[in-house]
């Protein structure tokens, strides 16, 4: 039986914002992949986000681990981006968080399945992460 591939949640967010937004959103996202029942790999953010109270509750919640990326990692990415954002860039110097995330954790072979959403304090991007060789 083939491997599926696990779905790498990036997440950016306003500070203070709660699980319940996050969650929605991921489920959001996920459902517009059309891809219920992959495995989550993580939630991925930014390093100064991954101690968000919030961020912490959702991965708790979802039963997976959150990893947050310096900000030259996110940088890294920017290529690869869908919606880039100057407002995100000229706010905490890097052009995403959610995508870039997204994208960092799948690895170079992984592919943005999902650009950026957004509700009112939450962005959400996903990536299938690169499967092994």
């Amino acid at each position: 039986m083939r491997e599926v591939p696990a779905l790498a949640i990036g997440v950016g967010c306003r500070p203070g914002c709660s699980a319940d937004e996050i969650i929605a959103l991921i489920e959001t996202s996920i459902a517009l992949a059309g891809r219920p029942g992959h495995r989550l790999a993580g939630l991925f953010t930014s390093a100064d986000r991954g101690r968000e109270a919030g961020l912490i509750e959702a991965a708790r919640r979802l039963g997976c681990g959150l990893v947050g990326f310096a900000h030259a990692r996110l940088m890294a990415e920017q290529d690869r981006l869908d919606s880039p954002s100057a407002t995100v860039l000229r706010a905490i110097g890097v052009p995403s968080v959610a995508e870039a995330a997204a994208l960092a954790a799948s690895g170079p072979d992984g592919i943005l399945v999902v650009p950026k959403l957004r509700s009112a304090a939450v962005t959400c991007a996903i990536a299938l992460m690169e499967r092994p060789s």
